[in-house]
């Protein structure tokens, strides 16, 4: 047992040394193989981040109109367009009748 403990005495620098490598390798093999807590945190932070703005993202999705809604949209639009064209006709026919009521209706006087 002395005898060990001269040695570890008479080459503790080697030893340190030797021993410091072989950590340092330990440390770096387990670094290339898992990942640090600091950086799986940040990316569970970023993967709910993500989350919460795809949750937001779908629910204005599901609230916009669809296809056929658009396309309904359009027919109606087709139609009043078509009523207020009728609609305009019918009262310049009656803007001219008025109009003439209304001169006759002076030229009486």
């Amino acid at each position: 047992m002395m005898e060990v403990l001269d040695v570890v005495r008479q080459h503790w620098a080697i030893i340190f040394t030797a021993g410091g490598l072989v950590g340092t390798a330990v440390k770096l093999s387990i670094d290339s193989k898992y990942v640090r807590h600091d950086d799986l945190k940040q990316l569970k932070s970023s993967v709910y981040d993500h989350r919460e703005r795809l949750n937001t993202l779908e629910h204005t999705v599901n609230g916009l109109p669809t296809a056929n809604d658009v396309a309904e949209l359009k027919i109606l639009m087709t139609e009043i367009k078509g009523d207020t064209r009728a609609l305009s006709k019918e009262v310049s026919g009656l803007s001219h009748q008025v109009g003439l009521l209304i001169e006759k209706e002076v030229n009486k006087e």
